[in-house]
């Protein structure tokens, strides 16, 4: 949480605990990290971003982002001391989909119920993405592109 970036090994529980284990390069002793611990995580070519315990796999960069949700943290336990803390985590379950704003801090769910409503106030102003956007609604991993155009059109 305080930006500073590891590389090792890591063994990823990010389904199963919403954590991974991480093993420093030189081989040093293993350490937990829960979601709650992290900004973000890099494995492999996967890129993860971590909000209210929950990880979330980065599908688009840039001022939104377009993300699926990866692990549940709602039954994961912290601790405080000796008191067990129960976080809420995010809406919605692992392979749902979501929006980021990344300058407004805001999680938005996509589903085929509000799908159009959230295209439309996202993209309103923008017709290139909206267009595409609309082409998406009954696909929703098919917003990449449109999510990618209008970060391309905000110079992202």
């Amino acid at each position: 949480m305080d930006s500073t970036r590891l590389e090792g090994f890591v063994k990823e529980n990010i389904h199963n605990r919403a954590s991974l284990v991480f093993i420093t390069n030189d081989g040093g002793k293993k350490k937990e990290y829960q979601g709650m611990d992290l900004l973000a995580a890099e494995i492999d070519s996967s890129r993860f971003i971590c909000l209210r315990g929950d990880f979330f796999r980065i599908i688009s960069e840039g001022n939104l982002e377009f993300v699926q949700k990866s692990s549940d943290a709602s039954s994961i336990p912290s601790y405080n001391g000796n008191n067990a803390v129960f976080v809420n985590g995010t809406d919605g379950k692992p392979g749902d989909y979501f929006i980021y704003d990344t300058k407004r801090k805001e999680l938005k769910k996509l589903d085929n119920k509000n799908v159009k409503k959230l295209v439309v106030s996202i993209f309103n102003g923008y017709e290139p993405a909206l267009t595409m956007a609309t082409k998406a609604y009954g696909d929703i991993p098919e917003l990449k592109e449109a999510i990618d155009l209008y970060n391309k059109h905000l110079g992202q």
